[in-house]
């Protein structure tokens, strides 16, 4: 018991002071690794995307199983011999999936084939086909996944009779869900078997898997692999904590044609910082009025606009391009002339 007279330490006036002291001393070294982890997080995700800063490319849709005769003659020389005047564009995106159907694919798989349906997966290995012929032209490698699978949660009525069931059973023999069996059993075998080959990945719709899983699946063939998760159809940039840059879907076409002047809300948030809540600004517009097909949507002067303006910006841009039709395996005509038109503007701007 303290003496009387003897000076009462301020301390013991304030209990409560003491005990916030205390904790916040205790609680110091995991706040410190918390905020450390979070930055390492960030720079990961900074440097994964790196080589995508101030850059664009474009995509095309190649014929998966669900129009087998057309994957079977689809010409890639031609397409290169195409295509490779495109220099300063630095990646090209091509789909292992039939554009938002996850039931049909571009390249083989045998336990899809085998559980399955040998109907959905070819015997020719298209999208390898492609992938090589692209990286021998120093195009780096974006891959198209419809993030659904064959779960089909999206366009159940888009599958083959059969296979939804088939590959629900085929899962629950595995002790997964659907969602898990398509990261762990689809994604990571195709990580696995391209590795380093492929450069970033793109999953529609996203919200119909497990994002945690499918980035985790991703990068088992190349850890450094840049993502994109399509959080929603909006030229807001949405993105989520596994995204290394932005999916920079625009609004629907149904809504408006992607050439509307709302979607340049996308170029003004690039414009204003180049990383949106972590993830690279990345815009991907189609050139004409739909994915995969109808007229040009763009006068040549904007589409040079948008993608000058963004690659100054530091950002990234990818235009979306139809082919003539799945058998002439090559880009629709006008279309390639505004992408030869963006070549020589980025080049123009680099050299001044």
């Amino acid at each position: 018991m303290r003496e009387k007279g003897q000076p009462v330490h301020w301390l013991a006036k304030q209990p409560l002071r003491l005990t916030f002291i205390m904790l916040v001393v205790a609680l110091a070294p995991f706040l410190c690794a918390d905020v450390f982890a979070q930055e390492t997080k960030a720079k990961e995700k900074k440097n994964r995307a790196e080589w995508m800063e101030g850059q664009w490319g474009f995509r095309f849709n190649m014929p998966s199983m669900k129009h087998p005769d057309k994957l079977a003659d689809f010409d890639v020389k031609r397409m290169i011999n195409q295509i490779k005047v495109l220099d300063t564009a630095k990646w090209v995106q091509i789909n292992i999936t039939q554009g938002a159907n996850g039931s049909f694919f571009t390249s083989p798989h045998g336990k899809l084939a085998k559980y399955v349906s040998p109907d959905i997966v070819p015997r020719r290995d298209l999208f390898g086909e492609v992938l090589d012929a692209l990286i021998a032209e120093d195009f780096k490698i974006h891959v198209y996944f419809a993030t659904e699978g064959p779960t089909m949660g999206k366009h159940p009525d888009k599958a083959l009779p059969g296979v939804i069931e088939k590959w629900k059973k085929y899962a629950k023999s595995l002790e997964m869900t659907p969602e898990q069996a398509v990261a762990e059993i689809i994604v990571k075998e195709y990580s696995l078997r391209y590795g380093k080959k492929i450069s970033g990945w793109w999953f529609d719709h996203a919200g119909y898997g497990d994002i945690k899983l499918l980035a985790r699946a991703a990068r088992t063939g190349n850890p450094q692999a840049a993502l994109a998760f399509n959080m929603g159809a909006t030229p807001k940039l949405l993105t989520c904590p596994e995204s290394d840059f932005t999916a920079g879907h625009p609004t629907p076409m149904k809504q408006q044609l992607p050439s509307w002047k709302g979607n340049e809300v996308a170029i003004e948030l690039i414009e204003k910082n180049n990383y949106i809540k972590g993830s690279l600004g990345h815009f991907f517009p189609p050139l004409q009025a739909k994915w995969n097909s109808g007229k040009p949507a763009f006068k040549t002067e904007q589409a040079v606009d948008w993608t000058t303006k963004i690659v100054e910006a530091g950002g990234a841009i990818t235009w979306a391009v139809a082919l003539v039709d799945k058998k002439t395996s090559l880009l629709a005509p006008a279309q390639f002339e505004q992408l030869r038109a963006i070549n020589e503007a980025v080049k123009k701007m680099r050299r001044n």
